[in-house]
């Protein structure tokens, strides 16, 4: 309550006792309500997507402190990924460097120049900053703007990331550091997912590490590791969600390899890719209809399609895409695809010697097509 104290209220009855008239005495009422209802907290009702979400707190300590801001429409969108020009404007904020948005151009221009004369990133490494950061990529924008010391035995724990050598050489010092600090945490399975992209909820917990060393989560120096045999020729797939808006676009979105080069020169291992959706798993397998003659009335398995052939690009970059719902239909019950809804997929990617699995998640975007 905003008033809650004997002392305040026998102040709020003495004002009417002294004869203020009707019309006072309606407008002063009025204010107290209006000054009630807005004092209470009322994040959970505004942002009403983040209730019993595992970062529920982190997201109201740090919309407290105006770090961050929901969306118009009362959500927050935990679980969609957090772009590198989001990134830059989190980190500034937090370091009470708010430079505003642009008037001109593209409204995270002052974001951008304020992060390079900061030195907080470095020219030409942001090629786009629409894109989805990734987990390496948070971890280098936070380090160069953390002012601390670091364990002199840094290069040992290398080793309790299970996915070390497959981090870019340009991110390994940064993850290092960012992972002993205790701000960015590995998986279960100790692994680190450099390439994986950043969450909006990940983003948050993060950042209140960043500022608040007490709640750090800093790993223990194991005494015995096992390493992982090094595959040579296992390429790391740079995978980024493509989501489409064209006008004769006709998929909601696509998984597009960045570094698809890499698999098509010459000399390098056949690498098959395999996407499954876990989260709707009907969608797997699904009957398409006007698409293509070969198609027509038959049901298709992408995931045994696919388990079959590794891509061979000749149609692009991508090694899958949800189609819009007139060209097929699930099997096994129905996807409507709320806008805003979460759904995760499993890609596969297998050269015959390693096996490697990358969970992505991605939000449904129920665009109209034309």
């Amino acid at each position: 309550m905003l008033f809650n104290d004997d002392r305040k209220n026998n102040d709020i009855k003495k004002l009417f006792k002294e004869g203020f008239s009707m019309k006072k005495k309606v407008s002063i009422l009025m204010t107290l309500v209006i000054l009630l209802f807005t004092s209470i907290n009322t994040y959970a009702v505004k942002l009403n997507d983040i209730e019993n979400h595992w970062a529920e707190n982190n997201i109201i300590s740090l919309l407290d402190r105006g770090i961050i801001s929901g969306y118009p429409n009362g959500t927050f969108k935990p679980e969609n990924n957090v772009t590198r020009a989001e990134a830059l404007k989190m980190i500034l904020v937090l370091l009470k460097n708010d430079v505003g948005n642009a008037t001109n151009g593209k409204w995270y221009d002052n974001y951008y120049n304020e992060a390079l004369k900061n030195k907080y990133i470095l020219e030409g490494e942001f090629d786009n900053l629409d894109k989805p950061i990734t987990r390496g990529e948070f971890a280098r924008l936070i380090i160069r703007a953390l002012d601390e010391e670091y364990p002199e035995n840094l290069k040992e724990y290398k080793n309790q990331i299970t996915d070390y050598k497959n981090i870019p050489d340009e991110y390994k010092d940064f993850v290092l550091k960012a992972y002993t600090k205790g701000i960015i945490t590995g998986y279960a399975n100790g692994s680190f997912k450099a390439k994986n992209s950043v969450t909006r909820a990940e983003a948050v917990t993060m950042l209140i590490r960043f500022l608040d060393p007490n709640i750090r989560i800093i790993p223990d120096l194991k005494d015995e590791i096992v390493e992982e045999i090094e595959d040579d020729s296992f390429i790391e797939p740079d995978i980024y969600v493509h989501y489409f808006e064209g006008k004769y676009d006709y998929e909601h979105f696509a998984f597009i390899l960045e570094n698809a080069k890499e698999y098509k020169n010459k000399g390098a291992v056949s690498h098959t890719f395999v996407t499954e959706c876990i989260s709707h798993p009907n969608i797997n397998s699904v009957y398409f209809k006007n698409v293509y003659g070969n198609f027509m009335d038959k049901k298709i398995d992408e995931i045994e399609q696919q388990k079959k052939t590794s891509p061979k690009f000749e149609g692009g970059n991508g090694i899958y895409g949800l189609a819009k719902k007139d060209n097929w239909k699930p099997v096994n019950g129905t996807f409507e695809g709320r806008e805003g809804e979460k759904i995760q997929y499993k890609v596969t990617v297998s050269n015959g010697k390693t096996t490697k699995e990358y969970i992505i998640d991605v939000r449904f975007n129920d665009r109209k097509f034309y």
